[in-house]
């Protein structure tokens, strides 16, 4: 996936974000299909994660940034859609 910005306060936290959307989305696209549950555990034990270095992560856009590329992706694969946006 593209590289973008999660709005976050440095790079290293746009750079942590992009590689929990990476993440996921290998997941997605792998051929165990996810239930709405898994995948939002799956991105708040990332963004667990990221907080540890990048607390902002938890802040209303990085979170969104992450659940819209995430959801993206669940839909290109077929997925009804994970979240209403």
């Amino acid at each position: 996936m593209k590289n973008m910005s999660f709005e976050m306060f440095t790079k290293a936290g746009d750079k942590a974000c992009q590689g929990l959307v990476n993440r996921l989305s290998k997941k997605i696209r792998g051929t165990k299909r996810l239930t709405m549950t898994e995948l939002d555990e799956l991105i708040d034990k990332g963004m667990e994660k990221i907080a540890l270095k990048h607390p902002e992560v938890f802040d209303t856009e990085p979170r969104y940034h992450i659940r819209h590329a995430v959801d993206k992706v669940a839909i290109e694969m077929g997925y009804k859609g994970i979240y209403d946006f």
